[in-house]
């Protein structure tokens, strides 16, 4: 069995990517899909798409055994994934993102490294994390997200 190329792998999903949101903004008016990514950042995902596929070509990274593996981490992955899509634009980008990063820390945390001083770390960090980049999307990259329930910002 041949082992399948990491770096072509990623490189073409970006590339799809790209050109999902591409079609989206394509003509006068922006989706729905298209108003969440900008055109700024559609070249330099492009570009990075076939420098990692030309990585492949000169130093592939190899994977080995199957690329994907559903267990229990993945799962919660998953849900958090689709619930944050679904409550993004009834609750807000900063409220579902903040949610979503803060559980997903305390699921992938283990009992014994859960203290309540970790916890307050991971409180701060979420909510710094999810305010800077919303701050760079929507300052530098003008992109219009969401406000939901926190319309402060």
């Amino acid at each position: 069995m041949q082992r399948l190329n990491r770096d072509f792998l990623g490189g073409g999903t970006l590339l799809a990517i790209c050109a999902f949101f591409y079609v989206q903004m394509a003509g006068n008016e922006f989706s729905a899909y298209g108003m969440y990514f900008p055109e700024r950042v559609l070249p330099i995902l492009a570009i990075l798409a076939v420098l990692i596929i030309i990585k492949g070509f000169v130093k592939p990274s190899r994977a080995e055994g199957p690329i994907f593996r559903f267990n229990k981490n993945m799962i919660i992955t998953l849900v958090t994934g689709l619930c944050w899509v679904f409550l993004l634009e009834r609750l807000g980008f900063l409220l579902v993102s903040f949610l979503c990063l803060f559980g997903l820390q305390c699921v992938f945390t283990s009992r014994e490294e859960r203290t309540l001083k970790s916890v307050l770390w991971q409180l701060a960090g979420s909510l710094v994390t999810v305010v800077f980049f919303y701050h760079i999307f929507v300052q530098y990259l003008g992109v219009t997200l969401p406000k939901g329930l926190i319309t402060f910002m």
